[in-house]
């Protein structure tokens, strides 16, 4: 897996459209679906994702799916974890 996130963090860094920087955040979060990653993990990839959208004009449709994958977030128990995949129900 550590293969998967060094190829998404290179083509973040090759990036040269927005089309690409869609393919890119949706590659990633399929990744993230299966990942378990630290909240300073999650704080890295948000920056990377930040410098992404700014770049190609994108903040306001990043921060849209943002919102819709956490607005179920508060139904999680405490102490249970969801997948990208659940959240997005």
């Amino acid at each position: 897996m550590a293969t998967k996130k060094i190829d998404l963090m290179k083509r973040i860094a090759e990036c040269k459209s927005g089309f690409e920087a869609r393919d890119i955040a949706l590659d990633w979060q399929d990744w993230q679906a299966s990942q378990s990653m630290s909240w300073s993990e999650c704080a890295t990839w948000q920056v990377l994702f930040y410098d992404l959208a700014k770049r190609y004009d994108l903040i306001k449709e990043f921060k849209e799916w943002t919102y819709r994958m956490f607005q179920n977030y508060d139904k999680v128990p405490v102490g249970q974890s969801i997948s990208n995949a659940e959240l997005a129900k």
